[in-house]
Formats: structure tokens, sequence, C-alpha cells
């Protein structure tokens, strides 16, 4: 009886070793093992502190990390910025934002749309990047950014940079628009 029972351990065994593996093999498909990312997530949302006491918080459909870049790549993104009272300041959106981890510094791409609440500001372009330690706005030479307001302001131009913190911006190319002052 007892040697019936150490064989039918032995068959369980390896009835489980051979119904189970892990398959280290080249992976099928259009990927090639460089491309992909360590792990995907969704759902997903990834805060930024800053040094003011604020945070940003980007949340996306989905989210893929890569190590050996240093990257968090999240889909369909929305963000939002707070004050240190927790207050909103700014929130946005855009197709992609590809953020590194290391300085979270953002590229965001793909309708890019940002709105500064309290200046009532729209921002818009193609892509921006965004520059953690400075907090600025920083667009590609050959971008073309749009900044509105409410009041019928629009301004339009190349090689934007825009500091939502100080409420400075320029454009290094050319620009053109429509300036209202509210005061009048």
């Amino acid at each position: 009886m007892k040697c019936r029972s150490i064989i039918l351990a032995y068959i369980i065994i390896i009835v489980l070793l051979t119904g189970c593996r892990f398959d280290y093999d080249e992976p099928t498909g259009p990927y090639e093992r460089e491309d992909l990312p360590d792990f995907m997530l969704q759902e997903f949302s990834y805060t930024v502190h800053l040094g003011d006491g604020s945070q940003v918080l980007f949340t996306g459909t989905t989210g893929s990390f890569r190590d050996d870049r240093r990257t968090a790549e999240l889909n369909d993104v929305k963000f939002l910025q707070f004050a240190q009272d927790e207050e909103l300041l700014t929130t946005g959106s855009s197709r992609k934002a590809v953020i590194n981890t290391d300085t979270e510094d953002a590229l965001l791409s793909g309708d890019v749309i940002v709105h500064a609440i309290e200046e009532d500001l729209v921002i818009r372009s193609s892509s921006l990047s965004w520059k953690r330690e400075e907090q600025l706005l920083v667009s590609q030479s050959g971008e073309l950014v749009t900044m509105e307001q409410s009041n019928g302001t629009m301004i339009s131009g190349y090689g934007f940079t825009g500091d939502l913190y100080r409420r400075e911006f320029t454009f290094s190319e050319h620009a053109e628009g429509t300036l209202y002052d509210d005061a009048e």
C-alpha cells in the first residue's frame, strides 16, 4: 500500500512538471525581446512630487515600464496638478506620455491640451515636453503651439516655452495672434 502511494505521488509530480513550463524561446509575433516592456499595467497612475509641495498626477489606460530606458509610457493620458493645499491648478490630456523615471521629465504627444485654471488659459500642441525641475512646458522648434483664453485672446507660434508658475510665455520663432486686456 505504501509503495502504491509513493508511485502515485511520483506520477502526480511528473504530470505537474510536464504540464507547466516557462518558455524562454524567442517571442512570436511582431515584437523583438528588446521591444518588450519589463511590465505593463491597466488603468495606471503615476504621481510626481514637486519641490514646492505640489504634485502632478498622470493617469493612463495602460502603463508600460522599461527599466533599461528608465521610462514609464502611458496611453490615453489625463493629468492634474494640485497645489500643496490640494487646490487644482492645472488639468490636461494627451494620447501618450513618456516619463523619464529618473528625472520625472515627460514628453506629451498626440493632441496635447493643458488648461491652467487660474489663468483661464488653454495651451494646445501636437507635442510638448514638461521639464520637472524647471517646471517648464517646451515645444520642439517645428511644433505649432496655440494659447487661448475665454476673453478671445489667442496666440499661435513656434519655439514655445511656458512657465505656468511665473506666468511667463515666450515664442522664439514666428508668433501671431490677438490679445485682449480684461481691464479695459
